[in-house]
């Protein structure tokens, strides 16, 4: 899912991770579940730079973190989210999304975050019918 760069390391997918204190993660998918429903996924590769003096000292479990608070942050904002004509732009996610984390981590964890990529697929567009909980 996700990999911590040491120094001048060279990630599997081509990017050269510049300090040990910044995450580049893989591809994360969370569904986009609204009305009752899966409506889509809404997919990301993120890079986050990281306090290294908080992860010496407590030792908290980044990719552990990043993912629950990515996927939260997406489950509770899912009508708020620009793919719904929503308020939120990719700016408003990325401070979001890094406030999350931080929330998660119970501290300043992220010390700057940037979106890599950011997509939204509708159901349709992965072969499979919304799926719906309502009956």
């Amino acid at each position: 899912m996700t990999s911590l760069g040491g120094d001048g390391d060279q990630s599997a997918d081509g990017y050269a991770d510049v300090s040990a204190n910044t995450l580049r993660t893989e591809l994360m998918a969370t569904p986009l579940v609204t009305r009752g429903g899966i409506y889509g996924y809404i997919i990301g590769r993120y890079v986050l730079t990281l306090d290294a003096d908080l992860i010496a000292e407590r030792g908290p479990p980044v990719e552990q973190i990043v993912a629950h608070a990515v996927n939260s942050y997406f489950y509770d904002r899912a009508a708020d989210t620009f793919w719904l004509d929503g308020p939120l732009g990719v700016d408003e996610i990325a401070d979001g999304l890094k406030g999350a984390i931080n929330e998660s981590a119970g501290g300043p964890l992220v010390t700057a975050f940037a979106i890599r990529q950011l997509d939204y697929l509708q159901s349709p567009e992965i072969r499979q019918p919304v799926i719906s909980f309502d009956r």
